[in-house]
């Protein structure tokens, strides 16, 4: 198949991005001196877009790059071309020196113009394959998305971290993304968009207990055992997220082999043996502080459809669905509910192996269809 270019059809998503900005002032330059050094507008505007184009189709085919190209990346370049451009056509004019007409030296950029696009034709037809999208960079947030994202992490701890930045990352070929957070200090989390349903907080990874984690209480001490993780995480939950604990099914597990990065108690949902959107993960390091979460803030009781698919079934049908050799040993782990196009599923999550990591399948209960994410919108 070769190497993949994204062709980006949402022209202003690149407005609303760090990279594509990025792109504009890179090549503000290009137009500037190009047009101060030649005196050559023809030259000067079609400079921009041709050198774009190149480093793009470079980085694409050259094996050591490992980066597609981009359409975004050549729009913005041109862009920032031809606005350096006109910040030197004025310049010229306030100074009053001389430019050539636009036709001067335009016959040779026109045929050196022209056997750029032939030759990068031919290459991309040759070894590039392209991806159509709806965006393709992670964009700058909007009020509305900081303001969602400054309330989750408030409901979480307080206002005990200060979230420095927000982003929102898009789900090509969907109306949702995720916000990316950063906060002030170390720690990361993402909030699930427009939905503001699910909500993922890391304040540390090290098994070394550091100050960034979350405090519980100022008496609470470093636990001995899972039983004390589970009541420090008790704690947690009564004071940010109550509605844990009314939930059916409690576990507590240590992470690592002896427990090194603490313990995770999960309060989860079940009805019917179906597993409902509504869970809460905290995680209680050595030192008795919380360290991560994770919130499925949806209903806690939905309506399914009846089940006609068994736990074989799935697992056949989902290995069916990718061509998986014999060998392949996939496992329907958990049977969960899922909202798609605004109607709840019931769906086996079906795992399987792919080497020395996993992927998950999601396979309709009631019609076996098959989909290779948790859910659509």
């Amino acid at each position: 198949m070769g190497t993949q270019c994204v062709v980006n059809r949402d022209l202003a998503e690149p407005f609303a991005t760090e990279q594509g900005l990025l792109n504009v002032l890179l090549y503000l330059p290009v137009g500037f001196f190009g047009l101060l050094a030649t005196r050559r507008p023809t030259v000067a505007v079609v400079s921009g877009p041709l050198l774009s184009v190149a480093t793009e189709l470079g980085q694409a085919l050259a094996p050591w790059v490992g980066r597609n190209c981009d359409t975004s990346d050549v729009q913005m370049n041109s862009l920032g071309t031809l606005i350096g451009f006109a910040f030197a056509w004025v310049a010229l004019l306030t100074t009053k020196q001389s430019v050539l007409p636009w036709l001067a030296g335009g016959k040779r950029t026109g045929q050196f113009a022209l056997g750029v696009v032939v030759v990068a034709g031919l290459l991309g037809a040759a070894f590039i394959t392209p991806i159509a999208v709806d965006a393709t960079s992670i964009q700058l947030a909007s009020s509305d998305e900081k303001e969602a994202a400054e309330k989750a992490i408030r409901d979480a701890f307080g206002n005990r971290y200060e979230v420095a930045n927000v982003q929102l990352q898009p789900i090509p070929g969907t109306d949702r993304g995720s916000l990316m957070i950063t906060f002030a200090h170390e720690g990361t989390a993402t909030l699930s968009w427009p939905d503001a349903i699910n909500l993922n907080v890391s304040l540390e990874s090290s098994s070394v207990p550091g100050p960034n984690s979350f405090p519980v209480s100022p008496d609470a001490g470093a636990p001995k055992d899972g039983k004390a993780a589970t009541e420090i995480a008790q704690k947690y939950a009564q004071q940010h997220f109550p509605w844990a604990l009314q939930t059916n099914h409690h576990t507590t597990h240590p992470v690592g082999d002896k427990a090194e990065l603490g313990w995770i108690t999960s309060w989860r949902q079940m009805r019917d043996g179906v597993l409902m959107p509504r869970s809460l993960d905290v995680q209680v390091n050595r030192a008795g502080r919380v360290s991560q979460i994770d919130v499925q803030r949806g209903p806690g009781a939905v309506t399914v459809p009846p089940r006609r698919i068994t736990t074989a079934q799935a697992e056949e049908l989902a290995l069916r669905s990718i061509d998986a050799p014999a060998t392949v040993d996939a496992r329907a782990i958990v049977l969960r509910a899922v909202q798609r196009n605004a109607t709840w599923r019931a769906e086996w999550v079906v795992r399987i192996p792919m080497g020395d990591a996993a992927s998950d399948l999601y396979v309709d209960a009631e019609t076996g269809k098959v989909h290779d994410a948790a859910a659509t919108g």
